[in-house]
């Protein structure tokens, strides 16, 4: 939470270890901003998640698409993944 706490202040760079939950503050930064979209505290935004790996997109694609479209009532969101290969 300290993580996403900061994050929501202003930009941020976080180094955590593998399994810490830095997809997960991801997801929440982008479910807030869209909250306060909807209620017009702020503009609307995109939200675009950089991955290194053609797996770790993978990785996100399930995770964000459980978490934001099926437990969060996120229904509606458009999302693209780009990728520069295909995955097999």
């Amino acid at each position: 939470m300290e993580v996403f706490a900061a994050a929501l202040r202003g930009n941020t760079i976080a180094v955590l270890d593998t399994g810490s939950g830095k997809t997960m503050v991801a997801v929440m930064l982008a479910r807030e901003h869209a909250r306060r979209a909807r209620a017009g505290d702020a503009p609307r935004r995109i939200v675009v998640f950089l991955a290194p790996t053609v797996h770790l997109v993978h990785q996100v694609r399930v995770r964000w698409s459980v978490y934001c479209l099926l437990q969060a009532g996120m229904r509606g969101w458009r999302l693209m993944f780009l990728m520069g290969r295909r995955l097999r």
